[in-house]
């Protein structure tokens, strides 16, 4: 199966550069590419249109990207040119390669991630039978998992902050514990939670139980 595409650099001017960037004169080299001043001038776009898709405030990601408001807001307005290491910073808070902010992955094949039967990825949880069914995490960020518990086995998830987990259970019975409250489930039955709590899944019957675990950070 096809890798998805490593993050590619942008060699622009340091973030002490000001003036808007959709002013700036705009070239196009022989062969069709991108100018810089072009890939600059969406960079501003881009950013603002994922951080409205958190729903984070400028405060709320200055925090988690450790870039200050004022920064992100004149990035965000085209009056600042980030450094590659601001970059790295707001993207790494959508989980997403430097690639993606500065537009050179709008027809990218890889936003569509294809899995087909028997060729997800192996993952080891102990003794629970784990296949990743998702795409890599640079490119997307949900993770899905297919799980097969055996009688008697545990699955344990640690929490993690700001995220959300949705779990259905495709066969057999599991009993979940999620925080402080247990539920008894059955095939066809779904959890959704924020992940900030803790997690454990236990078969308790005598025959394999399935599930497919899907988490989103």
């Amino acid at each position: 199966m096809p890798r998805g595409s490593a993050a590619t650099a942008l060699t622009t001017p340091d973030s002490s550069s000001t003036g808007r960037a959709a002013n700036a004169s705009s070239t196009s080299s022989a062969d069709g590419r991108t100018s810089v001043d072009q890939v600059v001038a969406g960079i501003g776009p881009r950013l603002a249109d994922l951080r409205a898709g958190m729903g984070l405030s400028l405060q709320q990601m200055s925090a988690i990207a450790e870039v200050s408001a004022a920064s992100i807001h004149k990035i965000e307005r085209g009056d600042m040119v980030p450094t590659i290491t601001t970059l790295l910073k707001l993207a790494t808070v959508f989980k997403r390669p430097i690639s993606h902010l500065i537009g050179e992955e709008p027809d990218d094949p890889h936003d569509i991630w294809h899995v087909t039967h028997g060729t997800g990825e192996p993952v080891d949880r102990g003794g629970a039978d784990v296949v990743l069914i998702s795409g890599p995490p640079a490119r997307f960020r949900a993770r899905g998992t297919t799980v097969a518990l055996p009688p008697g086995a545990l699955l344990e998830d640690a929490p993690a902050r700001g995220g959300e987990v949705l779990v259905h259970v495709l066969a057999g019975n599991v009993h979940a514990k999620i925080g402080g409250r247990e539920f008894a489930l059955k095939r066809g039955d779904s959890l959704h939670f924020l992940s900030d709590h803790a997690a454990t899944w236990t078969n308790p019957g005598r025959t394999p139980a399935e599930l497919v675990h899907v988490s989103i950070s």
